[in-house]
């Protein structure tokens, strides 16, 4: 998240996407939604906006995350507005 904080999005990028393959290899769900959360932000930021939406439709078709209140929020509107900001 600090990565994010300072804008180093491709950095978090790859610090999510390794966090998350740990998770699932380990089975540890701690983290896990806190993870794909983030990690679609950092998609957005990061200009992969086919990822980023990707996941937060996914985060949008279960109401039992974490981040559903928050993902839910995100328009289809609001995702192109991300796009078309390249």
């Amino acid at each position: 998240m600090a990565s994010m904080q300072q804008n180093h999005f491709p950095q978090a990028v790859g610090i999510f996407e390794n966090l998350l393959t740990r998770i699932k290899r380990t089975g540890d769900d701690s983290f896990h939604e806190e993870t794909e959360y983030y990690l679609s932000l950092a998609y957005l930021m990061n200009h992969q906006e086919n990822k980023g939406r990707e996941l937060i439709n996914k985060i949008k078709e279960n109401p039992s995350h974490t981040y559903y209140p928050l993902a839910s929020k995100i328009s289809s509107i609001d995702l192109k507005i991300i796009e078309l900001k390249k």
